[in-house]
């Protein structure tokens, strides 16, 4: 059977069929008169076979090495590391989806809720400033830096306002901005965590959200509406507070900054 025909059986292109035949997929024998390739009922099992494995991510010469060389023990292990692979590729797709289902809430709620604070429980997260007048830059947090930086959408955009500018007299607050995880998703990195990260417990706060050209110009006023809640709860702000800058975009002709800053509170005395 010529490959013309061979490939029509098949239902794949002509050169599919050729492209197999180079890492030796084939076990008949070549015409001696032309050279040309005579393809068997047998070639066609192995070319289904092959097909599909290769539906399973499964590499070309792994495929041929698998028809021609594995055992059904083998075969069973392959597919056993595979479906790990599969389940850890779920798993951080469905952490992206989560990540573009928050980012697209901030279209829907978060505008409408600018400068609004709100009472919620959060979950443990860790972070570390890099950027702005509170950076803290030693080679600890270079490394932290130089990991969490390729792991997005594990870490994101984090800020930092340290305590002593929260809960002091100031208008002007000393802002920070570098990178954050979420306890949950430290599965991702490689790195243990350490002291040069600050580390926000989860349980009670409070949260504003904010839009703002400039998120390191933030001032007193701009957060006021959390201690004006803390107040009406009867809570006390504990720490220095933490946030995260959700999307950055175009308005109004200006560059605007979407994000949220959130303090630990606990009841008042």
């Amino acid at each position: 059977m010529k490959v013309s025909e061979f490939s029509k059986r098949l239902g794949i292109p002509p050169s599919k069929v050729r492209y197999y035949d180079r890492f030796g997929m084939y076990q008949g024998g070549r015409c001696t008169e032309n050279n040309y390739r005579e393809f068997t009922r047998e070639d066609a099992l192995d070319v289904y076979n092959a097909q599909l494995l290769r539906s399973f991510d499964m590499s070309m010469k792994e495929s041929v090495q698998t028809i021609r060389e594995y055992s059904l023990g083998q075969i069973a292990g392959w597919l056993d590391e595979h479906i790990e692979e599969l389940d850890e590729e779920i798993r951080r797709a469905n952490i992206r989806r989560a990540r573009l289902q928050q980012m697209r809430r901030y279209y829907t709620e978060i505008p409408g809720r600018e400068g609004e604070a709100v009472y919620m429980n959060v979950k443990k997260s860790y972070s570390i400033c890099t950027f702005g007048d509170c950076a803290r830059i030693n080679d600890e947090v270079l490394k932290i830096a130089a990991c969490w930086g390729e792991l997005m959408p594990f870490t994101y955009v984090a800020l930092t306002i340290p305590a002593e500018s929260l809960l002091g007299e100031q208008e002007q607050l000393s802002v920070g901005a570098g990178l954050g995880i979420l306890e949950e998703n430290y599965f991702a990195c490689p790195l243990p965590v350490s002291e040069a990260m600050d580390c926000f417990p989860a349980g009670p706060c409070l949260t504003v959200f904010l839009e703002r050209e400039n998120p390191f110009a933030l001032t007193r006023t701009d957060v006021k509406p959390l201690f004006e809640l803390a107040r009406e709860r009867k809570l006390r702000i504990v720490g220095g507070a933490t946030g995260r800058i959700f999307l950055s975009y175009q308005k109004d002709g200006g560059r605007r900054h979407g994000f949220s800053v959130r303090v630990r509170v606990e009841p008042a005395q």
